[in-house]
């Protein structure tokens, strides 16, 4: 659900809501310290759909596999 946020958000509203709203609640940063972690969170985000995307086995797995298998039992057949 942070990830969705992050990624659904643009990165200029995140450091909109960095800078000039989580002061209202008491947290204030330096400009620098907004922008490092407004990038960092936004960064992080899409790397770690990424990073889950890839973890995730795919439903046909790998077809590469199959068809040097599939090739090279035709071949041998041939020959």
């Amino acid at each position: 659900m942070v990830v969705e946020f992050f990624r659904g958000t643009s990165l200029v509203v995140q450091f909109f809501w960095l800078f000039f709203v989580l002061p209202v609640f008491g947290f204030k940063m330096e400009s620098l310290a907004v922008g490092i972690v407004a990038l960092g969170l936004n960064y992080g985000a899409y790397g770690a759909r990424w990073s889950a995307a890839r973890s995730t086995p795919s439903r046909w797995g790998s077809g590469r596999r199959r068809r040097r298998s599939t090739s090279a039992r035709s071949t041998a057949c041939v020959a």
